[in-house]
């Protein structure tokens, strides 16, 4: 919307009178700069945005190595546990103890069973940052694109002003060209004029 009230301006200083050029100029002139600090405050809203997600990605990966390195520690405990139980299974006869340690067993695999649970949903954590750096990479991408529309308007903004001012320029020599015209058969009538009453008075 703004840049196309910033051509609309452009195109109505052409026909305005010389007087007016230097207010419409001014306006152009701050058309640009507002679409320039628009965009560079979207820029800076997007770094703001990529650092916030780049903080929180950090303190996700501190976290998931710290349950990663619990979840082994738990694995190796509970795997000690298990051939401790299994030893004791085969060194025990009495069915009590057996069935004791049978449940126990099996309190052991569904701990083992959420211990899976865990290292999965770590997994799937690790995919969501890999999403995120994707993510981050195509900002930056998003970032240049936007910066190099920026200079693209700019350079065409600043051809469509070159091109008024030439045609300003063209304008003003056709009138100079055709007041010098008017100046040299002004010149010629005069003379012309001259050259008749001196030969009357010669006459």
């Amino acid at each position: 919307g703004e840049l196309s009230d910033t051509n609309q301006s452009n195109g109505t200083t052409g026909a305005t009178p010389t007087g007016m050029g230097g207010g419409a100029g001014t306006q152009h002139r701050g058309g640009e700069k507002s679409v320039f600090i628009r965009l560079s405050n979207r820029i800076q809203d997007l770094e703001v945005n990529v650092t916030l997600l780049s903080s929180y990605l950090d303190q996700i990966s501190s976290s998931l190595k710290k349950n990663k390195n619990k979840t082994e520690d738990s694995n190796r405990s509970l795997e000690r546990r298990v051939s401790a139980l299994n030893e004791s299974l085969i060194s025990l006869r009495a069915l009590v103890e057996l069935n004791l340690l049978e449940a126990e067993i099996i309190g052991v695999e569904k701990e083992l069973k959420f211990l899976n649970f865990a290292c999965a949903s770590t997994l799937e954590l690790e995919e969501m940052k890999e999403n995120l750096i994707f993510h981050r990479s195509l900002l930056f991408v998003l970032e240049g694109l936007v910066l190099a529309l920026l200079l693209l308007v700019v350079c065409l903004l600043l051809g469509h002003k070159l091109n008024s001012l030439t045609n300003q320029f063209n304008q003003l020599q056709l009138t100079l060209n055709k007041n010098q015209g008017h100046v040299i058969k002004a010149r010629n009538h005069v003379t012309s004029g001259e050259l008749s009453f001196v030969s009357n008075g010669v006459e």
